[in-house]
């Protein structure tokens, strides 16, 4: 073994190589921020060869989340991946769980995982698609009626209410595995519109005040828009998803708006159900492991 891991408190990137730079892009955020909680590198005699960083997410704090980045050029990369993870594994003291999330075209990191005895938990896919090859799909749907805007709820406390416990219930649904914090009402407020939803084209479905549905629209630019978080309470039946996006497609389109991101867990059934008439899984997947 000729590289030695030691723990730091900052990357400086001009000691680092350009390949394990270009891997650490997707975390470039929380290494700019120092938002992590431990820290690892390991060095040859001449060069840092290895990162590993664990950070915990506030929105799931039982988990210590981590990466792992070997550069090309070190010598025995999977002894020194399972190094750096034990000493992250020692430093970890709060957290029960370790999640690794990365592309699962990361096949090095792929080995490593299983031979670690991780497990996949959740798989989730991002493609974007055209408007008008959406609404192809939607010829047939009616629209929805019984619904109001996110900037309309906003100043109505009962409905308000209603759907902030809907949408904390079916996102707690959807990740058992890896808990949720436990946030009142008013902070699931805030997360939301923390993340800047399109007020106007954010639909909720109601039944006499009480919420049956809802789909959050996020803007990215004028011409292109991602799908957010989206529901339904237990007794509704799925084809109300439909319904309401059949509307938000028609206001978006005549917005503008020409391309429409989605983001699907595997996790999440009722995304699942209203985007089935795509082929999600073709497309290449972010993966989710777990070590309990």
């Amino acid at each position: 073994m000729n590289w030695q891991i030691k723990k730091i408190d900052k990357l400086e990137a001009d000691q680092l190589e350009q390949d394990l730079l270009e891997k650490m892009s997707d975390i470039s955020h929380i290494l700019h921020t120092q938002k992590y909680e431990h820290l690892f590198v390991a060095r040859n005699e001449y060069h840092v060869v290895g990162i590993g960083v664990g950070w915990v997410n506030e929105f799931h704090p039982t988990a210590m989340y981590f990466r792992i980045f070997i550069s090309d050029r070190a010598q025995d990369a999977d002894r020194m991946a399972d190094a750096i993870f034990h000493q992250i594994k020692l430093a970890t003291v709060h957290q029960d769980k370790w999640i690794w999330a990365g592309s699962e075209s990361d096949e090095s990191m792929s080995t490593f995982l299983i031979r670690n005895g991780f497990r996949l938990i959740r798989k989730t896919y991002m493609p974007t698609l055209q408007m008008n090859d959406i609404q192809k799909h939607f010829k047939n749907v009616e629209k929805a009626d019984n619904y109001i805007s996110l900037k309309e709820l906003l100043n109505n406390t009962e409905m308000k209410q209603s759907f902030f416990t809907l949408l904390k219930e079916t996102y707690t649904a959807t990740h058992q595995v890896n808990p949720v914090n436990n946030y009142s009402l008013e902070e699931w407020e805030d997360i939301l519109l923390n993340d800047a939803p399109d007020q106007e084209h954010s639909l909720i479905s109601h039944d006499y005040h009480c919420i049956d549905g809802f789909i959050m629209m996020h803007p990215v630019d004028s011409r292109h828009y991602e799908v957010g978080w989206l529901g339904i309470s237990e007794s509704t039946e799925p084809t109300l998803l439909r319904r309401l996006l059949k509307k938000q497609l028609e206001s978006l389109s005549e917005k503008g708006v020409a391309t429409l991101a989605l983001e699907v867990d595997t996790t999440d059934w009722h995304a699942m159900k209203l985007f089935s008439f795509i082929d999600v899984e073709t497309g290449e997947a972010w993966e989710t492991y777990i070590l309990q």
